[in-house]
């Protein structure tokens, strides 16, 4: 039986300290068995032509490899959405926000002062560079690459405020703070609000339905009212911590829709990007506590530096 190779290129390096070979995942495609084998992250260092003292600049990409043993195997074009929803899986369980779309996790600007001598002609080079991430996030295991497979298998998807919370901190690393404020308080608008609905078609309680569908209710309400109401949890007394923050960062969130956030303002966004992380994960139990099918739960991400405050 003949068998094909197809590989698929991304942008953004998926990040594996893993050096042993993995099973391939193994499922079903249509007719097809297709084997998925485990992601290929590289970076290629490149020195711009013409610069004399700039550092190279580096190209970080992601390789994933599928194998079909079928008589009728499918077209490079039908077998590109089971690659790309492979990508949106790594990221979102992973948090790694950088894999589809560039880079490594880190904000690298390079740059280089030359000085010349006037009296010897002799040049000094200084070179310099910055990097930057306020969230430290875990490696691809084997284990994190089973649930992908798993997810895909079942034809799962990852829910909007998860991708919108990659994008969001995606914004953040390259240093857009009002982009990344605005993002992260619309996943924990639309989480909150998706939550709710999944509470009230399972619960049957008419009149928090009816509550619900007559009233425009305030965000802080839903979640200090409405949801423990519902879902008997409370995120406020859960998780006090980030409770506080989350009403912080949608507060934020409608300020950074009408003018641009300070830059004394991103001293928050450890604290925002964590509490975001925790509401998320939180309210994935809330739901899969009672039977909706979310697929995975995403890592916890940590802070670069342990917020205090």
């Amino acid at each position: 039986m003949r068998s094909a190779v197809y590989e698929f290129l991304f942008p953004g390096e998926v990040y594996i300290v893993d050096p042993a070979p993995w099973p391939p995942l193994l499922m079903k495609f249509g007719a097809s068995s297709i084997a998925l084998h485990k992601p290929i992250g590289d970076f290629q260092a490149h020195q711009p032509l013409g610069a004399l003292n700039v550092g190279p600049a580096e190209a970080h990409s992601t390789v994933l490899r599928l194998e079909c043993a079928a008589e009728a195997q499918p077209e490079i074009h039908e077998l590109y959405p089971l690659a790309h929803g492979a990508t949106i899986w790594l990221r979102v369980l992973t948090r790694q926000y950088w894999v589809g779309f560039g880079g490594s996790g880190n904000v690298y600007a390079r740059g280089g002062r030359l000085t010349t001598d006037p009296s010897t002609g002799e040049r000094q080079s200084t070179g310099w560079g910055t990097a930057g991430a306020p969230v430290i996030l875990k490696p691809l295991s084997i284990e994190t690459w089973a649930k992908v497979g798993g997810a895909l298998a079942f034809g799962q998807a990852p829910r909007a405020s998860d991708l919108i919370f990659c994008s969001g901190m995606l914004a953040l690393s390259g240093g857009s703070l009002q982009e990344s404020v605005a993002l992260m308080g619309i996943a924990c608008e639309i989480e909150l609000n998706s939550c709710i609905e999944s509470l009230l078609s399972s619960h049957g309680d008419k009149v928090a339905r009816k509550l619900y569908d007559s009233r425009r209710l305030a965000f802080q309400w839903k979640l200090e009212h409405l949801a423990p109401l519902i879902s008997g949890r409370n995120f406020s007394t859960e998780e006090p911590h980030w409770h506080a923050h989350v009403l912080r960062l949608y507060e934020r969130r409608g300020t950074a829709a009408h003018r641009e956030s300070a830059r004394s303002e991103l001293s928050e966004a450890p604290f925002f990007t964590l509490a975001t992380d925790a509401f998320l994960r939180w309210t994935h139990s809330v739901r899969t506590s009672r039977g909706e099918l979310l697929g995975p739960c995403p890592l916890a991400v940590s802070a670069a530096l342990a917020p205090q405050g």
